[in-house]
């Protein structure tokens, strides 16, 4: 039985609720204000109703908007087809209706206990709780649940249980002598491998034997080698060639500039275009600049002088005199400058002698900076040098190469090529089977492989008699007693899944007409009080039983569980393995986990 869709219309603190459930495995989060686990408790209420000694219960989830609303329904699939299940606790009234061809029938409320036991093979809501609700804070064991109390009969008629359960104390050696059995089998297949293997490669080997002086000590191609060295050499002859003709152009271009500078130097007169005639020039024209501007001003002033009235230019004729006389002196000062200027530059124009003073200038610069040794001298002796090891080298392996292409006789050189290539390859095979011999015969320190075979096969018969020993001791005849043994064998498993310790084991014992168990471990079975490690949460003893007890009820039909969240002490590594085995034992159920 699976639910596909949970509708709420009122429990607690869910109000027109709904939900689509996963045909195995649904993580639902806790809803807004929510408190109680309200959605696993309604799908239990919706299952079973509350039975009279769960009044409170009933009245804890009463919805705040009234008894009215009260009420819950699921669709679910069965063997059978589909069902519609509702009920209205109020009124503690279910209603049950089949789903056929787009179609609704009504049927008998009785028809519901009949699918459950039919589905997950359970009738008693106490049953239902043991092994298929997993609250928080109420994960022991309900001790007055039919289920229980069954089982308990079945501890009294099959007392050897425990007497069995000692014996299993060592099933881990047990599974270890099993797994050193499968890894002596690999063992030996992977020796007479080896055996076969190196013979066939050494007589292959042996067929090859004349194209021996192919190969290098590293079992490496020589015509191969020899051919890509060769290539190498080569290249490297043509670059050491390139770099000095390309070093001798780049002399010959800078030799070629360097003597157009000189020529384009020697053009002009050193005496003519020397630095104190620069000097004196800049001197004179700075000078004609300064009289310039004066005389710009007198001018100014004189025809400012021009403007005014008659009246008043009366009075301003000595001043006009004055500024006449100030403007012929500078007149005849500049007439000076330029013919001192014209005698300095021979009548060449000052702009045109500093243009030329400039190129002068930039030209001796340009000759300082490629007239240095370190650009013209003869500086490739290092790259000779190089050139003539390259050829030398180059020159070597040519003479080899012609010396293994003459080894090849009449042979065409591509037959010998793969023959050699096949050699080597034998040889690196061979070489490695020899090399992982030799480690594995120092490991089991003997000097040969027959001395190690012979070995091998003595700790396989021993490891198959203690195996068949330890078989023996767990037999079990009995079915009853077989199917308890089982059931707690699982429960040890989820036991050491819960608490992160390999190996341990759940073994039962009665405390008055109740029922309590023991852990078992290497040294025996012990009180959880004597276990020398903690245990993470007082109650994991009674949830691995639940949960292995759930996993045997459920092997009769689809079980179903139910789980709040209690994993708080849980590790990710823990839950992840939690899953695993979930997914392992209940692959035909559906599991419901609420999250906060």
């Amino acid at each position: 039985m699976r639910i596909t869709k949970l509708m709420i219309k009122g429990f607690g603190a869910l109000c027109d609720w709904e939900c689509l459930l996963d045909p195995f495995w649904t993580e639902l989060p806790f809803a807004e204000g929510e408190v109680d686990e309200n959605v696993n408790e309604a799908i239990v209420a919706l299952l079973f109703g509350f039975p009279p000694h769960q009044r409170p219960k009933k009245q804890q989830f009463v919805p705040e908007s009234g008894t009215d609303k009260y009420s819950a329904s699921m669709l679910i699939e069965t063997a059978d087809g589909e069902y519609l299940i509702g009920r209205h606790f109020t009124r503690e009234t279910a209603e049950i209706f089949r789903l056929q061809e787009q179609q609704i029938f009504s049927l008998s409320p009785l028809v519901l206990m009949d699918l459950l036991y039919k589905e997950i093979g359970l009738l008693n809501p106490l049953d239902f709780e043991v092994v298929s609700v997993y609250r928080s804070n109420q994960l022991f064991l309900d001790q007055n649940a039919p289920l229980v109390r069954e089982h308990i009969q079945k501890l009294i008629l099959n007392p050897k249980l425990n007497e069995i359960m000692v014996k299993t104390v060592n099933e881990e050696k047990m599974k270890q002598n099993r797994e050193e059995l499968a890894e002596l089998d690999t063992l030996l297949l992977k020796l007479e491998q080896w055996e076969t293997d190196w013979q066939r490669l050494t007589a292959e080997e042996q067929k090859l034997a004349a194209y021996e002086s192919f190969l290098s000590q590293d079992g490496e191609d020589l015509l191969a080698l020899s051919a890509r060295d060769y290539t190498a050499a080569t290249l490297e002859t043509s670059f050491y060639e390139r770099q000095l003709r390309e070093e001798a152009e780049t002399r010959r271009i800078l030799e070629q500039e360097v003597d157009t500078l000189r020529r384009k130097i020697a053009a002009f007169d050193p005496d003519f275009y020397s630095s104190e005639t620069e000097q004196k020039v800049n001197r004179l024209l700075q000078k004609r600049a300064e009289l310039n501007q004066l005389l710009q001003k007198e001018e100014v002033a004189l025809e400012q002088l021009g403007r005014k009235g008659f009246r008043l230019r009366l009075g301003q004729k000595e001043k006009e005199a004055e500024i006449e006389q100030r403007i012929g002196s500078l007149l005849q000062r500049l007439d000076q400058l330029r013919e001192a200027i014209r005698l300095i530059l021979k009548n060449k124009k000052p702009e045109e002698f500093l243009q030329e003073k400039a190129l002068l200038e930039h030209y001796r610069s340009d000759l300082t900076r490629l007239d240095r040794p370190s650009l013209l001298k003869e500086n490739d002796r290092v790259p000779q040098e190089e050139l003539a090891r390259a050829r030398q080298k180059e020159e070597k392996l040519r003479q080899e190469r012609e010396r293994l292409l003459a080894l090849t006789g009449q042979e065409e050189f591509e037959t010998v090529h793969a023959k050699v290539k096949k050699l080597g390859m034998i040889k690196k095979e061979r070489m490695t089977i020899e090399a992982g011999l030799s480690r594995f015969l120092n490991a089991v320190d003997k000097a040969t492989l027959e001395e190690a075979r012979d070995y091998l096969l003595e700790e396989k018969r021993q490891r198959e008699t203690q195996i068949k020993a330890e078989e023996n001791a767990v037999m079990v005849d009995d079915p009853d007693l077989c199917d308890l043994f089982t059931l707690y064998q699982d429960a040890g498993r989820m036991l050491s899944v819960l608490t992160e310790e390999e190996d341990l084991g759940l073994m039962p014992y009665l405390d008055g007409n109740r029922l309590r168990f023991k852990v078992i471990t290497t040294e025996g079975p012990r009180p959880v009080e004597e276990v020398s490690f903690p245990f993470p949460h007082p109650e994991v003893l009674d949830l691995a039983f639940r949960l292995a007890l759930a996993k045997a009820v459920g092997s009769k039909g689809q079980p179903m569980l139910l789980f709040d969240d209690f994993s708080s002490w849980l590790t990710p590594q823990m839950k992840e393995d939690l899953r695993q085995v979930l997914l392992e034992w209940f692959s035909e159920g559906q599991i419901i986990f609420r999250v906060k």
